[in-house]
């Protein structure tokens, strides 16, 4: 890849950056967030999938501890910091992704403002510190969007096979991915040459099948019942629908959750139980407060898509997060999405990168949406930002 001088300069200053965010992160942000890192040591210590001694658990999908269990095997024990490192690396992999990306499908100029754009993404930044999954999903996604622009190619087979790869890590790391994957997975098929059709669509469906079904098949063995994802996901589906979408991750959600007998009731069954208990309970929640629940799926496809986040608990000032992010997604994400919306008459270009827009946005709209799960999206989402403000740029010179 053609890295002139001032791209370097960039990169440098987009390292720099990251570990200086993470230094000083390191003594605010605890590494057992979510449970991962706590899954990640019981691997490497007791080879174990546990949160706790003796507890196999699927509360949490394989590929972010198995990635911070990998990095502490390597590195002879528990290094935080070498995990933060290979976070920034990703980081920085997923803005020259979207240097190439821009280049395949724009210009340079697009590809190169929305190459920064994604290095220097203040949230990206932020959450490069945290051992939350969103970094590796980042990685992930955006590999998948640059390859997919080589799926309709004379010599697409390769790009089909490193998209399933990559695709297939990212269902291991969230399974609220794999409808967008499998929305890429179809575009791809529509995409490639008649001749190639099959081939290309199999390498690409092949890895992320297999990654699944050896998940899946744990997760029967260990609970004696079918779990594609985690058994998280009915806890959240379940909370997020009994609580109106502002008081979430409130002091409001846990008296909602303590007053509510059906949450309550499902405290006490095994963690398997528990999701599928909740699934049920949020079913009939749901049949019997249809136009509740509609208004809760357009709340959330305003929130997976807000501006900034709600006034909540932060390691900094709630002004200057509502400041940065004003001046980052406030003007990222509607011409990102007037972007996506324009690129649809070439989705064929990249089929991945529409996908993955439409796949996500369903899917945390129908179950449960933080702004942070958009964050795999963020890297496309400012390339196609980058394009439409040269379009304005242009249009007003």
């Amino acid at each position: 890849m053609r890295l002139s001088t001032g791209l370097w300069a960039a990169l440098a200053l987009g390292l720099a950056l990251r570990v200086a965010y993470d230094v000083r992160a390191r003594g605010l942000i605890p590494t057992s967030s979510d449970g991962y890192e706590t899954i990640a040591l019981s691997l490497v210590e007791r080879g174990e999938y546990a949160l706790e001694p003796g507890k196999p658990t699927s509360l949490r999908e394989p590929g972010f501890p198995f990635l911070i269990a990998g990095a502490y095997a390597l590195g002879g024990g528990r290094r935080p910091g070498l995990v933060l490192a290979l976070q920034a690396a990703m980081g920085l992999a997923a803005a020259l992704m979207v240097l190439a990306l821009g280049r395949a499908l724009f210009g340079e100029a697009e590809a190169r403002l929305g190459f920064v754009c994604a290095l220097f993404y203040p949230q990206a930044i932020y959450y490069g510190a945290y051992f939350f999954r969103e970094t590796l999903m980042i990685f992930l996604f955006t590999l998948v969007a640059w390859r997919s622009c080589r799926w309709s190619a004379r010599d697409g087979r390769r790009a089909a096979l490193e998209g399933g790869l990559a695709a297939a890590a990212l269902g291991l790391s969230n399974s609220a991915t794999l409808p967008a994957l499998g929305l890429a997975g179809i575009g791809l098929w529509l995409c490639a040459p008649r001749a190639e059709r099959v081939r290309r669509t199999a390498l690409y469906f092949a890895p992320i099948v297999l990654a699944v079904c050896a998940w899946t098949g744990r997760n029967a063995a260990l609970h004696g019942r079918l779990i594609l994802g985690s058994t998280h996901g009915g806890e959240e589906f379940y909370q997020a629908l009994i609580t109106p979408p502002e008081d979430l991750g409130t002091e409001r959600q846990t008296a909602i959750n303590a007053a509510d007998p059906a949450f309550q009731e499902a405290l006490h069954l095994p963690e398997a139980e528990r999701n599928a208990f909740l699934f049920r309970a949020g079913a009939r929640y749901i049949a019997a407060h249809p136009a509740v629940y509609l208004g809760r799926v357009a709340a959330r496809v305003v929130k997976l898509w807000r501006l900034f986040p709600y006034p909540r608990r932060y390691d900094h000032a709630y002004w200057a997060i509502v400041l940065v992010s004003l001046a980052s997604d406030g003007w990222m994400i509607p011409l990102g999405l007037w972007g996506a919306w324009r690129f649809r008459r070439r989705w064929r270009d990249a089929p991945a990168l529409p996908a993955g827009i439409v796949g996500f946005t369903l899917v945390y709209g129908l179950l449960h949406a933080v702004i942070r799960y958009r964050m795999p999206l963020m890297p496309c989402v400012a390339l196609l930002a980058a394009v439409e403000a040269r379009r304005l740029i242009r249009r007003a010179a």
